[in-house]
């Protein structure tokens, strides 16, 4: 079973944020990494006002994943009776926003986890910032299969 999703990326959220709020690279980047669905300190008016409109948009992008999500296991229930979804795990470059295991956990109403490449190898000091982001650990899982390939 395979499904491909189109205009589901962050790029299509980050252009519809330029589009609609007239958001620079730096802001919408600052407000995804840093920022995302944590409470926030500042409550100046301007962050207030950034903060709302990315968290307004976040939930919508969340919504449209999760109806995907529940297409897919409710195909995989309606084939496989006996196989129950006991939690889902995000990567990716949308995992590393803050908070969106919680809340995407609270959408689909299924335990929700994101996996980083420190969650499963040890690092040095000098790779483990890096190693900390579900960012990449689809890429740590490629590279880990290449070199068995290779081997």
């Amino acid at each position: 079973y395979e499904r491909s999703l189109k205009n589901i990326g962050l790029e299509t959220l980050s252009n519809t944020l330029k589009k609609e709020h007239g958001f620079k690279d730096e802001v919408f980047e600052y407000l995804l990494r840093e920022v995302g669905f944590q409470p926030t300190g500042d409550n100046q008016a301007n962050d207030v006002r950034l903060v709302a409109a990315v968290r307004s948009h976040l939930d919508a992008y969340l919504d449209q994943i999760a109806s995907e999500v529940h297409l897919a296991v409710s195909y995989a229930q309606h084939e496989y009776r006996e196989v129950r979804l006991k939690r889902l795990i995000l990567l990716g470059g949308g995992a590393a926003i803050p908070g969106i295991a919680d809340r995407f956990g609270s959408i689909v109403e299924t335990k929700t986890t994101t996996i980083a490449p420190s969650d499963l190898f040890e690092f040095g000091n000098v790779l483990k910032s890096g190693a900390e982001s579900p960012a990449l650990t689809i890429a740590a899982g490629l590279a880990l299969y290449n070199e068995m390939e290779v081997a």
